[in-house]
């Protein structure tokens, strides 16, 4: 059922065409229905989060895309901070052009940088793709991405867990 099916049927079942404060539990669900959605997406690289992001239907920010844009290859250090603040930039032009979920593709392993998306603007929801290191490595040999072998060992390290209070999808 669409949105505007919805309110129709509840107006209906109550007898009138007019949404006034006494819809008050309404509006809420509306105004709910409106608010923009975050996704980031959490995992080891080779994990799946770019695959599970696509099969999504929405626009999707990842940083490894934008180091290939701007440098033509996926990982430099240096341009770090030029590439997230590009991808800030480009979540909430994506949200002020009309779409209400954006997914942010990256790893996402450590809770200062799922917290640095935090924000007024949107809800914010992760996405954890738990997919084990060996096959990560497995599917890095497996598509010419030796390089990302230490990578996955180096994070597995650091990786911390969601804290209680994130919303997951």
């Amino acid at each position: 059922m669409s949105a505007h099916d919805a309110v129709a049927a509840y107006l209906h079942e109550r007898g009138t065409t007019v949404l006034d404060s006494s819809n008050e539990e309404l509006l809420e669900a509306i105004h709910a229905a409106q608010r923009t959605r975050l996704i980031l997406t959490m995992g080891l690289p080779r994990s799946g989060k770019s695959t599970w992001a696509l099969k999504q239907g929405y626009p999707i920010v990842c940083g490894d895309a934008l180091r290939l844009a701007l440098h033509g290859q996926r990982w430099c250090p240096d341009a770090a901070p030029m590439v997230w603040t590009m991808a800030r930039y480009m979540v909430k032009a994506l949200f002020l052009a009309g779409h209400t979920t954006v997914i942010v593709d990256a790893t996402n392993l450590l809770e200062r940088l799922r917290r640095s998306w935090l924000s007024d603007d949107w809800d914010i929801y992760v996405h954890h793709e738990p997919t084990n290191a060996d096959v990560c490595k497995a599917r890095a040999i497996a598509s010419g991405q030796e390089d990302l072998l230490p990578v996955i060992d180096r994070m597995v390290d650091y990786f911390e867990p969601l804290n209680i209070g994130w919303k997951t999808i």
